[in-house]
C-alpha cells in the first residue's frame, strides 16, 4: 500500500516505494516488511523511486511510470527497421514487424501498468545483437565495439539477469565465425568485454553479500518462484494461480506467515528452503511436473488460451517467427539466424519451469517480431515474383 492508499501488487514498485522513502532496497512484498532484499535486480526499483520522489505516490506518478513503458515500447518498435537494416536484412522486414507490433498489444497489460523495464531490456538486447553481428562481419576489430559490448551487457544484467544465457552463445558465435580477424584477437575482445561486464556487477554483488550474507548473482528469488510454480495447487500461469487462490496460499506478497518466515530466517535461507521443497515435489510428482512444464512452454509462445484475441495474435507471431528463422537459414542469412535463435531457443528454458506471465516474453520480443517480419516480407516478394536477395558480403 502506497502512502496515497493505492495498491500495486508488484514487488518492483514495493521496493521502489521503500527506496524512495528510506533509501533502502527492502520490503518487496507490499504492506509486509521483510527487510533487505535482492528479490529483483536493482535498476527498475531505483529508476521508479525517483519518479515517486518527484511526483508522489498517486495517480500522477503511476501515469508517468505507465507512460514511460508505453513510450519505450513505441521506441523499440520504431527502431525495428533500423535494426533489420543493420543486420543486413533490409529495412522492410523491420518496418512490417514494427507496424504490426504497434497495432495490437501482444503482451496485454505487460505493455502498460504491469510492465517493468522489459521494453528497455528488449531494446538493449536488440542492439547488442546488432553489435555482435557487426563485430562478426567487420574486417578489423575495434576497441569501441568491445567497450560497448561489455558496458551494454553489464547494464542489461541489472535489468534482466536471465538473459545472461545468451551472452556466452553470442561470444561463441563470434569466435567460430569465419572472420578475417584472428581468433586470438576475437578471444581478447570477449575477455575484455566480459571483464567490463563483471566489474559492473561488483557493487550490487558486494551490497548483497553485505546485507544478506550470501554471494548472489543479481537476484535471489528463484526458490520462491519454483515453489509457487510447482506444488499441489500450482497452475501453469500466474493469472491462473492468482484466480485459484494458490498464489496467495504460498507467496509472501499476500501470505503473512511466509513473510514472517522471511523476517525470521532471512530472504536467502527462505528461498533456499522453497527451492528444496519445489525440487522435492517435482521428484515425487514427475508426471504432474512434466505437464506443468509443457503447459508453461505452450503459453510462453502462445499466451493463455482464455485470453482469446491475444492467444490468436501471439500464436501467429510465434508461428511466423519460426517460419522466418527457417526462411532466413535457407536464404543464407545464417549468422543472423544464429544470433536471433540463441535468444529464441535458450532464454525461455528457465521460464518453462516457473509460472507463466507475458512479462517474461517481452525481453526477447524482438527475436520473435523480426523473423516474423522477415517471413512476411519474403512471402510478399514471392507473391510479387521477385527473387529473395542474397546477404551482402561481410563488412
Amino acid at each position: 500500500m502506497t502512502p496515497a492508499g493505492m495498491q500495486a501488487g508488484d514487488e518492483g514498485i514495493a521496493v521502489a516505494v521503500t527506496l524512495s522513502r528510506s533509501g533502502r532496497f527492502a520490503d518487496p512484498f507490499e504492506g509486509l516488511p521483510t527487510g533487505p532484499t535482492a528479490h529483483l535486480p536493482p535498476l527498475y526499483p531505483l529508476e521508479t523511486s525517483y519518479i515517486y520522489r518527484m511526483f508522489g505516490y498517486g495517480k500522477t506518478a503511476a501515469g508517468i511510470r505507465n507512460g514511460i513503458c508505453i513510450a519505450g515500447l513505441g521506441l523499440l518498435y520504431a527502431s525495428f527497421p533500423a535494426a533489420t537494416w543493420a543486420l543486413g536484412l533490409a529495412a522492410e522486414p523491420g518496418a512490417i514487424a514494427g507496424a504490426l507490433a504497434a497495432i495490437y498489444p501482444a503482451f496485454r497489460a505487460g505493455e502498460v501498468f504491469r510492465g517493468r523495464d522489459e521494453w528497455a531490456a528488449a531494446a538493449l538486447m536488440l542492439w547488442l545483437t546488432v553489435l555482435i553481428y557487426r563485430m562478426c562481419t567487420r574486417a578489423k576489430a575495434r576497441l569501441v565495439d568491445t567497450l560497448l559490448f561489455g558496458l551494454g551487457w553489464g547494464l542489461l544484467l541489472h535489468m534482466q539477469p536471465s538473459l545472461v544465457i545468451v551472452l556466452p552463445l553470442h561470444a561463441l558465435i563470434l569466435l567460430l565465425y569465419r572472420s578475417p580477424i584472428p581468433v586470438r584477437r576475437r578471444l581478447a575482445q570477449m575477455a575484455t568485454a566480459g571483464a567490463i561486464a563483471i566489474l559492473m556487477l561488483v557493487p550490487w554483488t558486494i551490497r548483497n553479500h553485505s546485507v544478506l550474507g550470501a554471494w548472489i548473482f543479481m537476484r535471489d528469488n528463484l526458490g520462491l518462484e519454483m515453489a509457487v510454480s510447482n506444488g499441489d495447487g500450482a497452475q501453469p500461469s500466474q493469472q491462473d494461480n492468482w484466480h485459484s487462490g494458490w498464489y496467495c496460499a504460498v507467496h509472501p506478497s499476500c501470505h503473512a506467515a511466509a513473510a514472517d518466515e522471511i523476517r525470521h530466517v532471512g530472504e536467502v535461507e527462505y528461498n533456499r528452503r522453497r527451492l528444496h521443497e519445489a525440487a522435492g515435489w517435482i521428484q515425487r510428482h514427475p508426471r504432474r511436473a512434466g505437464m506443468l512444464t509443457l503447459a508453461r512452454a505452450f503459453e510462453f509462445w502462445a499466451d493463455i488460451p482464455s485470453n482469446r484475441s491475444t492467444f490468436v495474435v501471439r500464436s501467429l507471431w510465434s508461428l511466423f517467427a519460426w517460419i522466418g528463422m527457417a526462411v532466413m537459414w535457407r536464404a543464407n542469412y545464417r549468422l543472423q539466424a544464429r544470433l536471433l535463435g540463441s535468444a529464441l531457443v535458450f532464454y525461455p528454458l528457465i521460464y518453462y519451469l516457473i509460472q507463466y506471465t507475458n512479462r517474461y516474453v517481452m525481453p526477447i520480443c524482438f527475436a520473435i517480431f523480426l523473423p516474423a517480419g522477415f517471413a512476411l516480407h519474403q512471402a510478399y516478394l514471392a507473391w510479387r515474383g521477385r527473387a529473395v536477395p542474397l546477404p551482402p558480403a561481410p563488412l
